[in-house]
């Protein structure tokens, strides 16, 4: 057979590269928005389902909203993309899916929003991208007991003609057997950068055969009787004393704090303990008995691990153990203005502790705020930009300052 004139095999071949190519392309794009399709209707389906055993757990993902809202615009163009190559029935479930991803992200996200908005936060919407969790180090760490506990200065980044900076301590979370005074360096740092002194105090922490439900209170106690002792050398004022903590901190501060104002709390060290002006506590275990009882199918069992190894059992054969810890026994007439932030969805505190507390105490006469953040999650401003985390800082800011007395 003789060859065709008109056929060049040659040329035939480079036209099929490019096709070939752009099949390949199609195809990864394909699977790529079919993944961000999945992810983010998991999240949303987690979010607006908390209940849902697992699948609830998404919200924990709220302090990183902004990227899933990225991964939905990026899911539903790939999806789009896809569906115009091929008009499949699955290609078309496809973006449908995308699409309502996309609208459940930015209604989440909205509320999430609106909640802080509501408070007077002004949101940086650039900082929401920041997914960083540790900030920089501290200025000077020392030790303030003898048992290996030390405690960390962030200096007030102020005018050296300004007067001396309100003094605030934090108390860090992590169930009571775990933690760092460095955990919420990115915090510290916040209010140290806004001419606030502060400091960060390490404690012993319980385990399966140390149990310090009885004495870890007296040990903030002497965290509390050494920043009175030496605050003004770190250029601080301490007759303007504030107190911050989260978790099982958030039960460490409010216990602290509530017995100091009233004289009934010790100190492991001696001294003199200072007046607590205000608190601020995020997502706080006030209800340890509850804290225990946790529901959740996968983290009630760290809940139990948590409470049981700090009080040496359950609530059931420790009732006064859990008792003395319990937050609403320190209700009193001295209590400081106190600032209460949940998160509606925490699957590892059980808001509802927080909710009762609140409603005690304002019952009291306590000067109390309570801030239910919707959608969100333990942990809700694990991500130092996230709105959890901008609310926190932000609306502390504004209640301790308004609640610490005038520069003396």
């Amino acid at each position: 057979m003789e060859p065709d004139p008109g056929h060049d095999p040659a040329r035939s071949s480079r036209s099929g590269r490019p096709e070939r190519s752009r099949s390949i392309l199609a195809a990864a794009g394909a699977t790529l928005g079919a993944v961000a399709c999945v992810v983010s209707a998991l999240f949303v389906l987690g979010v607006l389902l908390p209940g849902v055993p697992g699948l609830g757990l998404a919200s924990i993902g709220s302090p990183y909203i902004a990227w899933v809202l990225i991964l939905a615009v990026v899911g539903l163009v790939l999806a789009g993309l896809g569906y115009r190559r091929n008009r499949s029935l699955v290609r078309r479930g496809i973006v449908v899916v995308a699409a309502l991803s996309l609208v459940g992200v930015l209604v989440i996200g909205g509320q999430i929003l609106s909640a802080a908005w509501s408070h007077g936060v002004a949101v940086n919407p650039v900082a929401l991208f920041d997914a960083s969790v540790v900030g920089s180090g501290p200025d000077e760490t020392t030790r303030y007991a003898g048992d290996s506990s030390d405690i960390s200065i962030w200096r007030p980044s102020k005018d050296a003609a300004a007067p001396p900076a309100p003094v605030a301590l934090f108390v860090h979370g992590g169930g009571w057997i775990s933690g760092s005074r460095l955990d919420n360096s990115a915090h510290q740092r916040w209010f140290a950068d806004r001419g606030w002194l502060v400091l960060s105090a390490d404690y012993p922490l319980s385990s399966a055969d140390r149990h310090l439900w009885d004495s870890t209170e007296s040990q903030i106690g002497c965290a509390m009787a050494w920043t009175q002792q030496h605050a003004a050398s770190y250029g601080g004022d301490i007759s303007r004393f504030v107190m911050l903590g989260d978790s099982a901190g958030g039960n460490l501060v409010i216990n602290t704090s509530y017995r100091a104002n009233q004289g009934t709390l010790t100190s492991s060290c001696g001294g003199t303990l200072p007046h607590v002006d205000a608190v601020s506590v995020l997502y706080p275990a006030v209800d340890p008995a509850g804290f225990h009882d946790d529901p959740d199918v996968l983290l009630g069992s760290v809940a139990r691990n948590m409470t049981e190894q700090y009080t040496g059992g359950t609530p059931g054969q420790y009732a006064d153990r859990y008792r003395a810890i319990t937050s609403t026994e320190y209700i009193n007439s001295a209590a400081p203005p106190t600032l209460v932030i949940v998160g509606e969805n925490d699957h590892l505190v059980p808001p509802q502790g927080a909710y009762t507390f609140f409603d005690r105490a304002s019952e009291a006469g306590v000067d109390i705020q309570l801030i239910r953040v919707p959608y969100s999650d333990h942990v809700m401003d694990r991500a130092a930009g996230s709105i959890g985390s901008q609310l926190f800082r932000q609306v502390s800011q504004a209640w301790l300052t308004e609640h610490t007395r005038t520069p003396t």
